[in-house]
């Protein structure tokens, strides 16, 4: 840390703050430390890698990325529940600040939340809409209703909104992107879930499969929106059984999916990037889950109803150090 502060100063002067990034991540400056000095962590837009990116190696161009953990509640929390979860993330250790954050009860709990969150941790919906500003669109909530009530985030694509549960029918792949698209517009941050079942995986197609759903976001973002996304893998086989993935399947998925991003979207994007991991997320597997150098942070179900959240959080913070 020390060494980070001595050098930030000169660094800052010579090359200018865009550039410090890369000069700090080729000194071997821990991401957690990079994002503690007040460096431009991030999206792609201030990830720029303008010099000497032939010098960096994939383990200095992960340390670059500041660590993303979303806790997803799903249908779950009654009032007290809900008061029990909050009063878990107000004790949330101080030394993992440095961590971004995002928390998505369900609606009827954001408020709750945005009054009583005494740590920097933002709020985020469980779902996004294609609806647009105000108007007669029973049971919706429009991006820009949600910003204004304080809403930082929208979690879009997660596999029980696109297999569709009860009477719904699921989301199509450019129904999510849609929804994608206009939170973006109206200055949200989005969570792009992506995903495969076990027969895709098995048969070999797990990369053809998610190349679709990346193709739908990829067709509804420009350039620039990018540096409002994070791309959560969550491999629907390990979502909600208790089974996970091990930590080279996590590695060798999201190593796949930025190869894919590099084709078809972007180098620097594709680098600056944060992809995260979802699917039975705990924290007794969560430090060795972001040992993979693309493993960037996780998208948390039933851990971050309770104070296995901190273990999750704790790992994602010291994983790297």
């Amino acid at each position: 840390m020390v060494r980070a502060l001595a050098v930030f100063g000169c660094l800052l002067a010579c090359v200018g703050p865009f550039d410090v990034l890369t000069q700090v991540a080729a000194i071997g400056v821990p991401r957690h430390q990079a994002g503690f000095v007040g460096l431009p962590v991030g999206g792609p837009l201030q990830y720029t890698l303008r010099c000497n990116r032939q010098n960096l190696n994939q383990q200095q161009v992960a340390a670059a990325r500041r660590p993303f953990v979303g806790g997803n509640w799903k249908c779950n929390g009654t009032v007290t529940g809900a008061e029990e979860i909050l009063k878990m993330l107000n004790e949330a250790p101080n030394e993992v600040d440095d961590i971004e954050v995002v928390v998505a009860p369900p609606s009827l709990h954001a408020g709750f939340l945005l009054r009583g969150l005494k740590k920097p941790f933002a709020v985020a919906l469980q779902d996004g809409s294609q609806v647009k500003g105000y108007g007669a669109y029973t049971g919706e909530v429009s991006p820009q209703m949600a910003k204004d009530f304080g809403i930082k985030a929208v979690i879009v694509g997660h596999s029980e909104r696109r297999e569709g549960f009860g009477n719904q029918s699921g989301e199509s792949n450019e129904e999510v992107a849609a929804k994608a698209k206009n939170a973006v517009d109206n200055g949200l941050q989005v969570i792009a879930c992506i995903g495969e079942s076990l027969e895709t995986r098995q048969s070999g197609k797990t990369m053809e499969f998610l190349g679709k759903q990346l193709q739908a976001y990829a067709s509804a973002l420009s350039g620039a929106d990018w540096n409002s996304v994070v791309l959560a893998y969550e491999p629907i086989w390990a979502i909600g059984t208790g089974e996970t993935a091990t930590p080279e399947i996590a590695q060798e998925t999201h190593k796949g999916i930025r190869e894919w991003l590099k084709q078809h979207v972007g180098q620097q994007t594709a680098e600056a990037l944060r992809i995260i991991y979802g699917g039975s997320v705990k924290g007794s597997n969560a430090q060795s889950l972001f040992t993979g150098e693309d493993v960037d942070g996780f998208l948390v179900g039933g851990a971050s109803l309770t104070e296995d959240f901190h273990a999750v959080l704790k790992a994602t913070r010291t994983s790297r150090e």
